[in-house]
């Protein structure tokens, strides 16, 4: 780690347990930011372009502390090693801090506090991607104006925070964020922009405890490599539970392509007691793609759920599958998702997913049994589902109303 002495304005290297005690900057970039290939020249020369750095130097004094990280300068971005071990500890730089001095160059300091707070709900630092792990992540985070004015404390500003962010004031204030599923994280970088595509997903690191390889130039990839990655160790299946209207081709995938996608996300919770509906075999990595077991409900609605009067009806759908998790002002029900199924010139038979454009809910029996399920497994890759039957010779299968033996439904057959 690559640390700035508040007093020489020196840059020195620390390794492991050597690293002191340190504050940090988080700002939005400019066009003139200093980085580490022009640091020496650009501090020997007084240029203007340093002021920012001097600044948040003598702040840093202020608190008491000798040094600070800056990423502008900080990190050698010629280094793609130094920038990959950087991003992916980012998140963990933030928390160990002090403190993170926030720099805001769009809010003036007024002597009407109700006029720069106005200015401060506005501030381009809320719309950015990698300011909201640097909102979160460390306990002590103070603002300034433009001319480095104090503003306040986060904890000062919960609730205003939460209003402009749309993150739980307990999330803001306690930094407690294993108690929050998959989906409402998403939510909150669902406004946020980055310059560069993939930094969506990069941004996103430490918030989901996450290490994962740079490769910029994959565009959207990005946002799905960090999704298998999530699977790979959660069993919370909100991921699955975005909603967008997109229509470009290739769109109906299981994984979202960016976190906007999870924009009206921000209240589905983890549902763990809604058994057998939540009771699943582990997930894996197969030649196909993620496979993951799934329960179909019968396709009349009449053994397992009751329908809301706006839910669709069910048998215009090939498979439908409740996944584990909720809206949070609705207890006793799950998030279903849709998916028809066609085969293709190939007679490979895909599903792919339908009703894209908002989650529907179903309200869960609670003495629905295992025979009443049927039990699909999925393999999903970059643009479809293929699914196979995961069910007894003997068992039936729902298909359109009709309840019909598992060897009389040629449809249901494994992808390859």
């Amino acid at each position: 780690m690559r640390l700035l002495n508040t007093h020489s304005i020196e840059l020195q290297d620390f390794i492991g347990s050597s690293v002191p005690k340190y504050s940090i900057l988080s700002h939005t970039w400019g066009e003139q930011e200093v980085s580490f290939a022009d640091f020496s020249k650009c501090k020997n020369e007084g240029s203007e372009r340093f002021k920012k750095i001097e600044n948040a130097c003598i702040m840093a004094r202020l608190q008491d502390s000798d040094w600070i990280w800056i990423d502008t300068c900080c990190i050698d971005k010629s280094s793609s090693a130094e920038l990959s071990e950087a991003i992916n500890s980012m998140y963990r730089w933030y928390e160990m801090s002090t403190d993170c001095l926030v720099y805001l160059e769009d809010v003036k300091k007024e002597a009407l506090q109700l006029v720069w707070l106005s200015q401060f709900s506005r501030s381009r630092w809320f719309t950015r991607g990698w300011t909201l792990q640097e909102l979160l992540a460390p306990d002590h985070v103070t603002f300034f104006d433009r001319d480095w004015a104090q503003l306040g404390t986060k904890h000062m500003f919960v609730d205003e925070i939460s209003t402009i962010t749309g993150i739980p004031p307990l999330a803001v204030r306690e930094r407690k964020y294993f108690r929050y599923s998959v989906a409402q994280k998403m939510s909150w970088a669902s406004g946020r922009q980055t310059t560069r595509m993939e930094d969506r997903a990069y941004c996103l690191f430490g918030l989901f405890d996450i290490n994962m390889s740079l490769l910029y130039g994959e565009g959207e990839n990005a946002f799905i490599r960090l999704q298998y990655k999530i699977l790979k160790s959660s069993t919370d299946e909100s991921i699955f539970a975005w909603a967008s209207n997109d229509t470009r081709p290739g769109t109906n995938i299981f994984l979202a392509r960016s976190p906007a996608y999870f924009a009206g996300s921000g209240d589905i919770i983890r549902e763990l007691q809604s058994k057998p509906y939540c009771d699943r075999s582990p997930y894996s990595r197969t030649n196909l793609g993620l496979q993951f077991e799934i329960r179909r409900l019968a396709a009349d609605g009449n053994d397992c759920l009751t329908q809301p009067t706006t839910f669709p009806s069910l048998k215009a759908y090939d498979l439908f599958a409740p996944i584990c998790c909720r809206r949070d002002s609705l207890p006793g029900t799950l998030l279903v998702l849709f998916f028809k199924q066609w085969t293709n010139s190939a007679r490979r038979t895909i599903a792919y997913r339908v009703h894209m454009d908002k989650l529907e809910n179903i309200q869960v029996v609670s003495n629905a049994s295992q025979k009443d399920l049927v039990c699909k497994a999925l393999y999903i890759n970059d643009k479809f589902i293929f699914y196979s039957p995961r069910i007894g010779p003997d068992d039936p299968v729902w298909v359109d109303g009709i309840k019909k033996p598992v060897a009389s439904h040629s449809g249901l057959t494994r992808g390859y």
